[in-house]
This record gives structure tokens, C-alpha cells and sequence, in this order.
């Protein structure tokens, strides 16, 4: 039954005897306060067996959680667990970090918890089902923020209430701000009903023009979504969208109805019972009937078989990865007869190349736990950094790349050439930076490098291209991207993008 059904029921199931506990999509009760964990748990049944794809979403709380659960006690108190494993192990992981003592203590206190749970997890990867699904391309595209765009992230920026909300640290400040900045991205029509934003136009001198919001070529993402639905239909490939959040699914809505383009759309107000309707059809139906599949990544991103469709656009990104891998993966199942191809839209210098980076990070710690990686080089990034998520560089083709520092002509190269020697994270430059304590010089000195080292692992299956550079002849992987880049230079328009990273995974049916 379902979690939702085990709270309805809970008075029933509390009167049978269960031998054992099967929990599909674990994750679901990595929240201690869950008010379906507290029922389960309540059921006192002594064998429980829990699947989940994402073990560790966020932090090693909710592992602590999820384990305490399924072993209880296994990991003795939280209170123990946080003093003898979170704290060690996350201030040994932090980019400031130079501490030999603290780095290593942390690394024994990994290499303990892995030997602890060990014993009762069993770790089994996607790359087990690799001969019988089919080609998948993984795609991110960086598009250019448009003068709008720039214009509304200078005039937040710039405002006292911005700075005010920054200053007092606050985690729900943080989050109206990165809110707000997410919105900008995904179109600044979304701004109409903001209010931080409004609240902002009022209080503040601006000459934002606010009738310019709502024009479809204010967003840098919608500017590439619609070449790509459009070659997509031409492909006569079936496409599944999505986004985290129900306003821009909405706007998503009014751009596939002014294309003329036929949908179905799943969010949270979708009714349960005609959820698999919504999904059969899909699967079955012609490619004329039903092209695309609008999604909420949250309330449809698990569990959802979608392999009606070949094509997938994520059009934002969310701060948990666990949450897009779950979307990313409604169409790379079984089932699958087409290869795959999977878009990212980002926008480039800003927030969302900001969290992707972020997300990199988050992935690593969940392989590092559940993979038994050592490589320390793959712990290395500052989540306290909370103003370098709201720089915006007007500069950049890639904020992403240029944290490589690949000085390739981006015609498909990949970084793994790059060799990056372990000493020269502690080595210290001889530039002079006026007047800092020693210890400030360190730690600044450290973290390019240490960021350089953590996207090197992160990203090292990528080729880079630069759409100046692709010619018709050099294939990047994906006719679609490849035929928008080459149809914007014979129309001599401006390129909708700055800059993709592929990523090919080969998969060959037995």
C-alpha cells in the first residue's frame, strides 16, 4: 500500500501481526518527524526491508534516520551519532579546512561509519542494468540571460533590502532570495507574483520597465525550450517537461498551447486516481495525440514509467539532486526501445549553474558513504558561501567550465587530460593581496584550487563544445542541439546558447 494509504489505515494495521516490512522508495521516511515513520515504526515488526535510490539526500541526517529505522539503534543516539560522525566528518569535508588533525580525524570517523553500515546495507548502481537499457545522452545547455534578466538581478542586488535580508542570515531569508533569483531565471513573468519582488519596485528606484516581464523573449530558457520542442516534434520524438515548481509549469503550459503542441500534465494537484490514466495514455498514444508530458518534479518525479518518451528537457534545477535524478529518470528504464537524450537548461553566470555545481558536491557525499570512495579531492566544496550564489557573471560562456580552468577550443574535448598534482592544493601563490592574517591568505589561496580538483571528478565524462565552434561537420552528439546551433548562424541570429557539456553512456541490449 501507500504511504499515504499506511496514515488512513494506521487503526487497522495496527491489530495484524506482520513478519515483514517491504518499503519501497525509502527516502520517503528520512525525516524523523514523518508522521508514516512514527506509524511503521509503531507496528514493532522485527524484519524490514528498505529500497531506496537515494539513500542520503541532503546530509547525513537523514541517513542517520533512514538507518535508524531499518537498525535501530545500530548507530546508538542522535546525539552520539552527530558529536562522533556528522561534525567530524563535515568539518573535515569544508573547502577552509587546512587542519592535517581535523582532516584526518574526519576520514577515520568515514572509513568507520562505512565499516559500520556495511553490514547491513547492499549497494547496487544503474550501471547493473547497463546491457539492458539503450544509449543515454546526457545534455546541459548554459543559455545567455537576457538584458532583462541582467537588468532585474543588478536592481536586486543593488537594493537595501537584499543586502538587509543577506545580512541577518537567516535560513527563510536565504531562501525567499534564492527563490526570488531562481524566478528571474526561469522567466521574469514569474515576478508578477512575487512578494519580495513587488515589495521591492515599491520601495525602490528602478526603471524596470514591468510590461516587459510577460514578453516570452524576457527568458533566456524559454528562448531555448522553443527550438528545441519544435525540433524535437520534428524528430517526431515524444518529450517529457519539467519543473520544480507549479507557476512555471504553468507558464511551460502557455508555451506549449501557443506552439500548438498537444500535452498532458501531471503536478500535485493531479488526482491519484487518474495519475496512471495520465501515464497510460501517454505511453500509448501517437506522438500527434500527446507529444509532451508536462511534469512537477516533486509530485511525479518518482516511480513514474514514462518510456513513451525518448526526450527529456529539466527546465530548473532544485537544490536536492536526489530530486532531478528521480526526474531525469521517468524515461531511461526499462521498457525503453530509443536512445535517450536528456537536456539541462541553465542559465549561464547565474544561480543555476551555481546549484548544479552545488549538486555535484551533494552526489559526491552519497558515493562516498555508499561507494566506499576515498578520493578526498571528491569532498571538497563550501556550502556556506551563500553570496557567491547570487554573483552573476555577464561575462562568462560557462561558469561551470571555467571552474575547470580547460583552456580547450570547444570542439568535444573532455577534461580527462587534465592532470591536477594533489600538492599544489597546499601550495601558495606569490601574488600579494594587501594586508590578510595568515590564516585567511591560506584558506583563500586553497579554495580555487580545491573547486578546481571537486568539478575536475565531478564532470570528467563531458565534452565541452562551444556552439561558435561546431561546424557542420563535427558531430556534438544530439542532431537536435546540433541543428538549432547551425539554423541560428545561416539566420544570423544569436545563438540561444553559450555553451553545452555532453555526456554519452553506451548501453548495449543482451
Amino acid at each position: 500500500m501507500s504511504y499515504e494509504k499506511v496514515l488512513s489505515c494506521q487503526n487497522e494495521l495496527s491489530t495484524i501481526h506482520f513478519d515483514m516490512l517491504v518499503c519501497d522508495e525509502g527516502h520517503r521516511l528520512k525525516n524523523s518527524s514523518n508522521k508514516v515513520l512514527k506509524v511503521l515504526n509503531d507496528l514493532k515488526i522485527s524484519k524490514k526491508v528498505l529500497l531506496t535510490g537515494t539513500p542520503i539526500q541532503n546530509d547525513l541526517v537523514e541517513f542517520y534516520n533512514i538507518i535508524n529505522f531499518i537498525n535501530p539503534s545500530a548507530l546508538g543516539s542522535f546525539q552520539s551519532f552527530q558529536k562522533d560522525f556528522i561534525k567530524p566528518i563535515l568539518r573535515s569535508r569544508e573547502v577552509n579546512c587546512i587542519n592535517r588533525d581535523t582532516i584526518k580525524r574526519g576520514e577515520l570517523k568515514s572509513s568507520e561509519l562505512i565499516e559500520l553500515t556495511k553490514e547491513f546495507t547492499l549497494r547496487r548502481t544503474s550501471s547493473i542494468l547497463s546491457g539492458y537499457l539503450t544509449q543515454k545522452t546526457d545534455i546541459i545547455l548554459f543559455c545567455p540571460p537576457t538584458e532583462l534578466q541582467i537588468m532585474l538581478f543588478k536592481f536586486v542586488l543593488s537594493s537595501k533590502k537584499f543586502n538587509t535580508l543577506l545580512r541577518e542570515d537567516n535560513f527563510n531569508n536565504s531562501l525567499t532570495l534564492i527563490t526570488l533569483f531562481k524566478k528571474i531565471c526561469n522567466s521574469p513573468s514569474l515576478l508578477f507574483q512575487d512578494k519580495l519582488f513587488n515589495s521591492l519596485i515599491e520601495n525602490e528606484e528602478s526603471s524596470i520597465d514591468l510590461t516587459a516581464l510577460s514578453k516570452k523573449t524576457a527568458s533566456s530558457k524559454v528562448n531555448i525550450l522553443i527550438p528545441l520542442l519544435i525540433e524535437i516534434n520534428e524528430v517526431g520524438d515524444k518529450t517529457v517537461l519539467i519543473s520544480n515548481y507549479t507557476q512555471t509549469l504553468d507558464l511551460l503550459e502557455t508555451v506549449l498551447q501557443k506552439l500548438n503542441i498537444s500535452f498532458l500534465r501531471l503536478d500535485g494537484s493531479t488526482p491519484n486516481n487518474l495519475r496512471d490514466k495520465l501515464v497510460n495514455d501517454f505511453n500509448k498514444q501517437h506522438v500527434l495525440k500527446n507529444s509532451v508530458f508536462l511534469l512537477s518534479a516533486k509530485s511525479g518525479g518518482v516511480g513514474l514509467n514514462l518510456i513513451g518518451a525518448s526526450r527529456l528537457i529539466l527546465f530548473d534545477n532544485d537544490w536536492n539532486p536526489s530530486i532531478d535524478l528521480q526526474a531525469m529518470a521517468r524515461i531511461h528504464r526499462d521498457g525503453q526501445t530509443k536512445p535517450v537524450f536528456i537536456y539541462r537548461i541553465m542559465t549561464t553566470g547565474c544561480i543555476d549553474e551555481k546549484i548544479f555545481q552545488r549538486q555535484l558536491m551533494k552526489n559526491n557525499l552519497s558515493d562516498k558513504f555508499l561507494d566506499n570512495k576515498t578520493d578526498s579531492k571528491l569532498n571538497l566544496f563550501d556550502m556556506n558561501d551563500l553570496k557567491d550564489l547570487f554573483t552573476v557573471n555577464e561575462k562568462t560562456l560557462s561558469n561551470t567550465h571555467d571552474l575547470l580552468q580547460c583552456d580547450c577550443s570547444g570542439k568535444g574535448e573532455d577534461i580527462s587530460s587534465i592532470s591536477i598534482d594533489s600538492d599544489d592544493t597546499n601550495e601558495e601563490s606569490d601574488t600579494p593581496r594587501g594586508w590578510i592574517t595568515a590564516l585567511d591568505y591560506k584558506q583563500e589561496d586553497q579554495k580555487p584550487k580545491k573547486q578546481q580538483v571537486s568539478m575536475i571528478n565531478a564532470l570528467i565524462e563531458y565534452k565541452h563544445y562551444n556552439p561558435n565552434n561546431i561546424s557542420e561537420g563535427l558531430d556534438c552528439g544530439d542532431s537536435v542541439t546540433k541543428n538549432i546551433i547551425q539554423k541560428s548562424k545561416e539566420r544570423s541570429i544569436p545563438i540561444p546558447i553559450t555553451y553545452m557539456l555532453t555526456k554519452v553512456t553506451n548501453c548495449t541490449s543482451v
